[in-house]
């Protein structure tokens, strides 16, 4: 960013965009990094879009934020703050479809397997 008007640096600097970066820096270093690449072009242009993701983490898990950034990151995405939050929607959807649950000795009795409940004629004739 040290291409700009020294006036234009120092607000670049010193203004909003340092307190965004330093709240996502908050979060972790791949979601630092991920708003320091949307604010890196135009910092006063992408702003809104900054604040609308660093509002995600307020409704989400910062570490599942940090780790959605970290994908984010890794594959090269462009991220707005619809498709960062449909991200986190469905990672967290992915979460849970693939959660087990534990069962107990004693409700593993309980289970059956598929010929139990076959009902096989010992009489010819049934």
């Amino acid at each position: 960013m040290g291409h700009f008007p020294e006036n234009i640096q120092a607000a670049l600097d010193e203004g909003i965009p340092k307190v965004l970066r330093k709240k996502a820096r908050l979060v972790g270093p791949n979601f630092g990094q991920l708003i320091d690449n949307i604010l890196q072009p135009h910092a006063f242009i992408n702003m809104r879009k900054t604040q609308g993701i660093l509002g995600l983490v307020g409704k989400y898990e910062p570490s599942l934020v940090e780790h959605i950034a970290q994908i984010v990151l890794q594959k090269g995405l462009a991220v707005t703050p619809k498709s960062m939050k449909k991200l986190l929607e469905d990672y967290m959807k992915d979460q849970a479809v693939n959660q087990t649950i534990s069962i107990s000795s004693q409700t593993r009795s309980f289970i059956r397997t598929n010929s139990y409940f076959v009902h096989h004629s010992t009489n010819p004739e049934d």
